[in-house]
């Protein structure tokens, strides 16, 4: 069997609900799993994705996916999963924000703060 396949019998285990789903929300289903955007389009997405991961919002991350994925045109899922790639943890998140920190007094010529 194909993957196509595969993935439809997913989705037609549990008949009862996929009936009373409409019509837009089997096509949005479908979207989210075959991904019908270009592989450019997703590619972009996913890079505007890790932009924002390595940004110091952590607290508003998805709300600037969904934001600049529609102001943009991107793929809000490939957007979404490219900004929780970099700071996957919170001993990621820890990591990069005192590497960062460091970088950034060293660049400054400013003293460091913080011991290790």
């Amino acid at each position: 069997m194909t993957k196509a396949v595969d993935k439809t019998k997913f989705l037609l285990k549990n008949k009862e609900q996929l009936q009373k789903l409409g019509t837009t929300e089997k096509r949005r289903i479908k979207d989210v799993i075959w991904m019908r955007e270009s592989a450019s389009l997703v590619s972009q997405s996913f890079g505007l994705g890790v932009f924002i991961g390595f940004t110091p919002t952590v607290g508003i991350q998805t709300i600037l996916c969904f934001v600049l994925a529609r102001l943009l045109r991107k793929n809000f899922l490939a957007v979404f999963a490219g900004a929780f790639l970099p700071a996957g943890t919170p001993l990621q998140i820890a990591f990069l924000y005192l590497t960062s920190y460091k970088a950034g007094c060293f660049l400054l010529g400013k003293p460091n703060n913080v011991s290790t």
